[in-house]
């Protein structure tokens, strides 16, 4: 069984581990605006984000070019790295919302295996910069997906999973291997209500 957790890098100390964090609820009153802040209550999941990653060791903060994401990444309290590679397709969100939503035919801006390509190299430079320590990367619901599915070799967007503001997806990297050690989760923000 040890060699088994192995292979998926569990306890091993020379494994880098990035937890790929979506950023935090800005849609709450949001208005017509291209790139918005976050709403309250997304200050308030940062927040709790920020608790959960204090006990937890964390070196460096990534974020992508978009200010939901910045400002999701700055409530760590660390200096966070900017890389255009994490942002969401073409940056289309509504594009993202269709496929999780279950829609055929999603009109994408963005080819899929180019935006997966991007955020490998971005995660894989990512790791290798920070080997056996643990990197908080902050993006965004579809280019999380799209990640997921490259790794787990499932068919975009059939993976039907929504990763929610500031859920955690870990992977972990070591010797160009890429293992998923978790999917989405939440737990520093149940039970989760909806907005206030």
């Amino acid at each position: 069984m040890r060699a088994i957790e192995a292979t998926f890098l569990f306890g091993q100390p020379d494994a880098t581990e990035i937890w790929l964090c979506r950023h935090a609820d800005c849609y709450q009153d949001m208005g017509a605006e291209p790139d918005p802040p976050l709403s309250d209550w997304g200050r308030e999941q940062a927040r709790k984000l920020a608790e959960r990653a204090a006990k937890t060791g964390v070196e460096a903060v990534y974020a992508s070019n978009m200010r939901r994401a910045i400002q999701t990444a700055e409530a760590l309290g660390l200096p966070v790295s900017i890389d255009e590679r994490l942002r969401e397709f073409g940056n289309d969100a509504r594009a993202a919302a269709e496929a999780a939503m279950d829609q055929d035919t999603v009109a994408w801006t963005e080819d899929i295996s180019a935006a997966q390509q991007r955020i490998r190299e971005a995660l894989d430079e990512i790791a290798a910069r920070h080997p056996g320590r643990r990197v908080v990367a902050v993006a965004h619901g579809g280019i999380i997906l799209a990640h997921l599915c490259d790794l787990m070799r499932v068919a975009f967007p059939h993976l039907r999973i929504l990763p929610y503001y500031t859920s955690v997806t870990v992977i972990r990297y070591r010797d160009g291997k890429r293992r998923v050690g978790s999917i989405g989760d939440t737990a520093h923000l149940e039970p989760i209500t909806g907005p206030p």
